[in-house]
């Protein structure tokens, strides 16, 4: 289980002020009101029985109240999808997605990982274009934790995938994943978020990027971010879905923090990027390391 270390009390405030600094821009005012706000509710709710995803998921819903605005992170999520397109568009070229065995699957799902690297305003760590184009090229010599070939022998033999989107930027390259996946003749389930939290893309915005297409069905996990399989706001139809799926892969270091309280009876996988020290050290990898984990 992860719970938060005392670090995550800095970073659960600074990613939100960060994003009061941007999406409110010269409101003096109203940057105050959100530090401010932020500083209480931590005050008040940070303890170290908290899981990360989960004490951070209301940290939004102040954000979005304060700022008056139920989806600040909109027009970044846009831009950030139209970036990873251009830069995936030309990377993919060197894959064929046709073939259907183990070292192609690998490439793409090793893709989708180095693809968790867009991201915003998490303490200690700054996203950049040039380092996203060069780890997509270099993703073998950063990846930490590789359950790949588990993973493919477990989709060999399901027949019904949930596969749990994280952010935007990213899930363009998920986008080839769940249509790799498709071909293999597996039913897949792809759930996104049902509304606006953070810079995760909501089920509205993957059909607007083709999921619809690839999947066989998109649904809603819930309001939060990561995967709480027993807290409020759980969407039925996610948890339905997820207890009839053979294999569920989940994308994201809120997925990890989250469904790390769990145990299961079935592969249940994590594809994430290890962006801050207290996920990094609960995986025992070096932070800014890839993880492709079987839980």
């Amino acid at each position: 289980m992860m719970k938060v270390k005392p670090e995550c009390l800095l970073c659960l405030f600074e990613r939100g002020f960060k994003a009061g600094m941007v999406f409110a821009k010269d409101d003096y005012d109203k940057q105050l009101e959100l530090a401010k706000e932020l500083m209480a509710f931590l005050i008040k709710e940070f303890n170290f029985n908290q899981v990360p995803s989960w004490i951070g998921s209301w940290r939004e819903k102040i954000v979005q109240r304060v700022l008056q605005n139920p989806d600040p992170y909109r027009e970044l999520k846009k831009k950030s999808n139209e970036l990873a397109k251009t830069i995936w568009n030309e990377i993919k070229k060197e894959i064929d997605l046709n073939l259907n065995e183990y070292n192609t699957f690998r490439k793409i799902i090793l893709s989708a990982a180095v693809a968790n690297s867009v991201e915003w305003f998490i303490s200690g760590y700054d996203f950049s274009v040039e380092s996203f184009k060069k780890d997509l090229n270099q993703s073998e010599s950063k990846i930490s934790i590789d359950d790949t070939i588990n993973l493919w022998e477990d989709i060999k033999k399901a027949k019904k995938i949930l596969y749990i989107l994280d952010n935007a930027g990213e899930a363009v390259v998920d986008l080839d994943v769940v249509g790799y996946l498709k071909k293999l003749n597996k039913n897949i389930i792809v759930a996104a978020r049902e509304s606006p939290v953070l810079n995760d893309i909501t089920i509205k915005e993957a059909i607007e990027l083709g999921f619809d297409s690839v999947a066989d069905k998109v649904i809603p996990v819930g309001w939060f971010i990561g995967v709480h399989l027993d807290k409020e706001g759980l969407n039925p139809l996610f948890t339905e879905n997820f207890n009839k799926a053979n294999v569920v892969i989940a994308k994201g270091m809120g997925a990890y923090e989250s469904l790390s309280e769990y145990t299961f009876d079935k592969p249940v996988y994590v594809v994430l990027k290890a962006k801050c020290n207290p996920v990094a050290n609960h995986l025992g990898v070096p932070r800014g390391t890839y993880v492709i984990k079987k839980l």
